[in-house]
């Protein structure tokens, strides 16, 4: 669960693209658009993945140390 959880943690931070194209219009002559923007419902779901993972993560981390804690108890 810890290294499950770290894995989407490190998927979500960097490599998540929360941006979409924008399309070119023309108007007058003049250019407008291209490039690339953040889609806020993306960056939603990026922040919702990280938050998931990292708890996972902090979940598999606790269950490693109370499997060493009572490991150790006996």
């Amino acid at each position: 669960m810890f290294v499950g959880g770290m894995i989407g943690l490190i998927y979500y931070w960097q490599f998540f693209d929360t941006s979409v194209s924008v399309p070119i219009e023309r108007f007058f002559g003049q250019t407008f658009g291209g490039g690339r923007v953040h889609n806020i419902g993306l960056m939603q779901e990026r922040q919702s993945g990280m938050i998931i993972s990292g708890i996972a993560a902090a979940l598999g981390f606790i269950c490693v140390l109370l499997g060493q804690y009572v490991g150790k108890r006996r």
